[in-house]
């Protein structure tokens, strides 16, 4: 079988996996998204004496010669594709009046949930491996603060909350952890390639990190949506667009999200951030040419392809090697976010604030961001 064929092959059977068992799970009553997250898990682990299933497929994130291959690379951009499609679709169904509306109770959530995470998840390594390592302790730390703003998305779309108060106040808060995050990842990592910059250098290059996310937040939460609305043309009020019209706003809207995905990657956020945020800007006219319905049936190819990939690195041997720091972490993961509900418990009402709490536990692209590039820099060790 010559690589086109087996290319595509991979990619169907991954996505036939993950369809299967998305449909399975839903029967007992869980999120598709656990299904298709099952899927990767299955590939990463299926081996039955000299086979293994991933490294068949050549798409074993742990082995060096597996993401030179044109198979993984074709599954990374997949991924990513399905998670900026994901969260532009959730931002479509949100103006950023909504979010402006309810960014206070929000921010507050986040810093508690960005803040008590942190110091109990960096606390606790330190303490179990001392100083020897001090960028495990601040990078496991960053982890723990981080949400997962792509599995988030997908658990309010699929239980309609996002138009919700509740779950616009989930998703600001999701967001702002998420800034938090990756404002952290890029200062430790300035820290670690300090080398000979002077001190001033280094708190110009920090400064510079904090101005560009706050400028950022702030050009698409108050100046994207009155552009759009300009630039874009007027429709028949209740008027479906015709074929022509749907598929050129279709691609304009491409190049919005790709672009500003590209732009918040390039400022040291995340693209994630960015298409969030362009799909808010373009709220207003979205429904003028049903931009939510052509998405909707890219996510529908994508997005497994997102939560597959996150259960690549579900490796069991691996994980075994490690399980009882992985239990221990997991279980202050989940303390850390559940008190960022709790603290809030007296304003939002006891069973708001749980929500809010046990939806910011979810975990995904960002902590894979934060481990794949503390690895890259050499600052953790495999474990």
């Amino acid at each position: 079988m010559d690589g086109e064929a087996f290319l595509i092959g991979m990619l169907v059977s991954l996505f036939l996996l993950a369809k299967l068992l998305g449909w399975l799970v839903e029967r007992i009553g869980l999120p598709s998204f656990v299904g298709e997250i099952l899927a990767g898990a299955i590939v990463i682990n299926f081996t039955i004496g000299s086979f293994n299933l991933a490294e068949y497929f050549g798409i074993d994130p742990y082995t060096t010669a597996s993401q030179s291959g044109l198979n993984f690379s074709a599954l990374t951009i997949f991924f990513y594709l399905g998670l900026v499609f994901l969260v532009f679709t959730v931002g479509l169904k949100i103006r950023p009046s909504a979010l402006r509306s309810v960014a206070r109770s929000s921010l507050e959530i986040a810093l508690v949930g960005v803040v008590v995470p942190f110091a109990i998840g960096a606390a606790f390594v330190l303490l179990a491996i001392g100083d020897a390592n001090l960028y495990a302790v601040l990078f496991i730390g960053t982890a723990l603060a981080a949400s997962s703003l792509g599995v988030v998305s997908r658990l309010l779309s699929d239980d309609d909350l996002v138009d919700r108060p509740e779950g616009r106040r989930l998703l600001g808060a999701a967001v702002f952890e998420d800034i938090v995050a990756f404002v952290l990842l890029a200062i430790i990592l300035a820290f670690a390639s300090k080398g000979s910059a002077t001190n001033v250098e280094f708190a110009q290059q920090v400064l510079l990190v904090v101005g560009i996310a706050i400028a950022f937040v702030v050009v698409f939460l108050f100046l994207a949506e009155p552009v759009a609305e300009r630039l874009a043309p007027a429709g028949a009020p209740g008027a479906p667009p015709d074929p022509k019209t749907r598929a050129g706003a279709l691609g304009a809207a491409l190049l919005v999200v790709l672009g500003a995905a590209f732009i918040a990657a390039n400022f040291q956020l995340a693209a994630v951030l960015g298409a969030f945020f362009a799909g808010m800007a373009m709220a207003s006219i979205a429904p003028r040419f049903d931009l939510e319905r052509s998405f909707d049936a890219l996510n529908a190819l994508f997005v497994p392809f997102f939560f597959v990939f996150i259960g690549l690195f579900v490796g069991v041997p691996g994980l075994l090697a490690v399980w009882p720091l992985i239990v221990l972490i997991t279980v202050l993961a989940v303390v850390g976010k559940l008190a960022a509900g709790a603290v809030h418990a007296r304003s939002l009402g006891r069973d708001e604030a749980l929500t809010v709490g046990t939806a910011l536990v979810a975990r995904g692209e960002v902590a894979l961001i934060i481990a794949i590039a503390a690895a890259n820099a050499d600052l953790l060790s495999d474990d």
